[in-house]
């Protein structure tokens, strides 16, 4: 069983260069892309019974009874922000400015939380077949969260290359076209992070199957 939830976050960083001769906007470094990964230590819970973990929500698409209970389950949260970086130029006597990014950070941080039901002993054999199970949850989040780095640098880089360079423009200008910019990568990120969503929700539904809740309880009999 498990229970997840996404979130994203938009930071914009500006270093500001004062010039006097810029007439049009000069060459700069393209941007550095990084898409990080910080995934907190895992917990492992077992203060609720099995009655309480059978209350809490959850994710699973398997059909359970009323005499059901669940023995485990896996809470994991991924947070996702993304940081922006601008350098500028300003022209005091024509009023004209220019933005460049110079780097664009994106980081996900994973937060996993396995509860097992505290009806049974660390080391008994059901307590470890959960455990096991939960496990499995976790690591796919760790898999999918790791094949999302790569696509999303990637991603990002094809998208800030063409317009990380802004102007010359008025200088008064200058905070809205870095706040545009930032609605669109923060827009992109949005995108990124409900495809990761989706392949994450098809790969954790297909632990949690039919076939996998009779193996575990048949496993201790």
């Amino acid at each position: 069983m498990r229970y997840w939830a996404v979130s994203v976050l938009l930071i914009i960083l500006m270093f500001p260069w004062a010039g006097w001769a810029q007439a049009g906007c000069g060459f700069r470094p393209l941007p550095l892309v990084r898409v990080q990964i910080n995934e907190r230590p895992m917990k492992i819970d077992h203060q609720f019974s099995a009655a309480a973990l059978s209350a809490m929500p959850n994710n699973t698409q398997v059909r359970m009874t009323g005499k059901d209970h669940i023995g485990g389950l896996t809470q994991s949260e991924i947070n996702a922000n993304v940081t922006l970086s601008f350098d500028s130029e300003t022209t005091f006597l024509a009023g004209n400015g220019c933005l460049w990014v110079t780097t664009l950070t994106v980081q996900m941080s994973l937060s996993p939380v396995v509860f097992i039901a505290s009806d049974w002993p660390e080391g008994d054999c059901r307590y470890q077949a959960m455990l096991e199970h939960e496990m499995k949850h976790v690591e796919t989040d760790r898999a999918v969260l790791k094949e999302f780095q790569s696509l999303m640098t990637n991603n990002f880089r094809s998208m800030i290359q063409p317009v990380a360079a802004q102007g010359p423009m008025a200088s008064s200008s200058m905070y809205q076209a870095q706040e545009n910019l930032g609605a669109r990568v923060n827009q992109r990120l949005q995108s990124e992070m409900a495809d990761l969503q989706q392949e994450r929700d098809r790969r954790q539904q297909a632990i949690d199957t039919p076939e996998e809740y009779r193996a575990l309880g048949a496993r201790c009999r």
